[in-house]
C-alpha cells in the first residue's frame, strides 16, 4: 500500500534463536500491491440533520493470480481507505491463469 506506517502482515516477527519469521500469509500470497479505486462522499439524512460518512474501495493483489477487494465505510476518508485495504486482503480470491500469464490490461 502507499502507508507511510508498515502494515500488520508485513511486520516479520524474530524467533528464539534471533531468526527473522516471514508471516504465513505474507508467505502464501507474497508481495501484496493494493490501489484505491475510488473514494465517495455518502450523506444520510438524520433527525438532527444530515450526517456524511465516506465509503471506499480497494483492490489488490499480489501480480501472481491472487488478488481481492474491500469496501470499508467511516466518518474519515483515511479511515475508509484503511478498512477497505484491511477487507481486501481478508477477502481473498484466486484466479487460473493461462500459460503462467496474468491479465494483459489495466483494470482501472
Amino acid at each position: 500500500g502507499s502507508d507511510d506506517k508498515p502494515l500488520e502482515s508485513d511486520v516479520s516477527a524474530i524467533d528464539q534463536s534471533g531468526q527473522s519469521v516471514v508471516p504465513p500469509n505474507r508467505l502464501a500470497h507474497g508481495d501484496w500491491g493494493e490501489l484505491v479505486v475510488r473514494t465517495d462522499r455518502v450523506r444520510k439524512m438524520w433527525r438532527g440533520g444530515r450526517i456524511e460518512s465516506y465509503r471506499s474501495l480497494v483492490i489488490g493483489g499480489n501480480l501472481n493470480g491472487c488478488g481481492g477487494f474491500g469496501i470499508g465505510k467511516s466518518f474519515e476518508p483515511e479511515d475508509a481507505v484503511e478498512i477497505a485495504c484491511r477487507m481486501a486482503r481478508r477477502n481473498i480470491f484466486f484466479v487460473d491463469r493461462y500459460r503462467n500469464r496474468g491479465l494483459t490490461r489495466d483494470l482501472v
